[in-house]
């Protein structure tokens, strides 16, 4: 059956001086490469091979693979949003239609759970600190502290919410709560401590997992399980993995897509990366500071 012609092919074919009749012999070919694409391409039909790298098809292939990259708001945008973490960046990234906003939780000592992403503010360790006197100085600098509560109501159904748990002992308190003000389809749950999404599942199987890979204070021993991270997924029941870009070596992407853990990247800025991840990679999404250029940049490919 035909491939659908639509004004982006047109254009595809009038650049790239192809007419109908050669177009219909290299249909199969080009589906061939869309679907299982190879690093070289031997043919005795370059057109195909031309043809299937170009901005149409390119789309079709994401579309066919369902690996359409989504864009994620870094703790709501911080490079394009003012304060990170806050309610106003949370509205500003639904509102430039990212996939997903990723925020951090924490608990503060009088057991309220927080939306901030440092362990302390202006020397105040948030664990040993009241919400309201961190309130005072977050108010001092010209922003506010959100609840979780407050966060994942503004978000209940506008965006996807990939929630990450800052600390291990709370993770009773946050299942409940998404369970109870969220469906299964809005929200991702993710850590650095392998502990949580066990216990997360522990908890309730149905909710999506995830295990943040890319910690400041790793051994080399730990730095290799990272890199091969396969048994830590496995024995913590992550449904996804996120690492950090420096960690994707000895073809991470492929072998984690292999073993059925989706991909998603922490925190990409650098405009070539963006692009590099966009256009070559099979990751599954992209987290950055700045979801406005990474929009702009797939707009520019051609890709949304």
């Amino acid at each position: 059956r035909a491939m659908p012609r639509n004004a982006l092919l047109a254009t595809d074919l009038q650049r790239l001086k192809i007419d109908d009749k050669t177009y219909s012999s290299i249909l199969p070919t080009i589906v061939s490469h869309i679907l299982h694409p190879p690093r070289l391409i031997f043919t005795n039909q370059p057109e195909s091979a031309i043809v299937s790298c170009s901005p149409f098809f390119l789309k079709i292939r994401r579309i066919i693979l369902n690996k359409e990259i989504k864009v994620i708001a870094h703790r709501g945008g911080a490079g394009c949003s003012g304060t990170e973490n806050t309610l106003d960046a949370f509205e500003s990234a639904i509102k430039l239609g990212v996939d997903m906003v990723e925020f951090d939780v924490r608990k503060t000592l009088d057991n309220k759970l927080i939306v901030y992403h440092d362990s302390e503010i202006e020397g105040k360790e948030l664990a040993k600190t009241n919400y309201d006197e961190l309130q005072l100085i977050a108010d001092s600098k010209g922003f506010r502290i959100p609840t979780f509560l407050e966060v994942i109501k503004l978000c209940h159904n506008r965006v996807f919410m990939d929630i990450e748990i800052k600390e291990v002992g709370y993770e009773y308190r946050i299942v409940k709560l998404v369970q109870k003000y969220l469906n299964y389809e809005e929200y991702s749950i993710k850590s650095f401590y392998d502990v949580t999404p066990y216990r997360v599942k522990l908890i309730d199987p149905n909710i999506t997992v995830g295990l943040l890979l890319g910690r400041d204070d790793a051994d080399f021993k730990m730095r290799c399980n990272e890199i091969f991270p396969g048994r830590r997924l496995k024995a913590c029941h992550a449904d996804f993995v996120s690492p950090y870009p420096a960690l994707m070596l000895c073809w991470f992407t492929r072998r984690m897509n292999h073993a059925g853990f989706p991909v998603y990247v922490w925190t990409v800025n650098n405009k070539f990366m963006t692009k590099f991840f966009i256009k070559h990679s099979k990751i599954a999404g992209l987290i950055t500071d700045r979801p406005d250029r990474m929009k702009e940049i797939m707009k520019k490919l051609k890709l949304r």
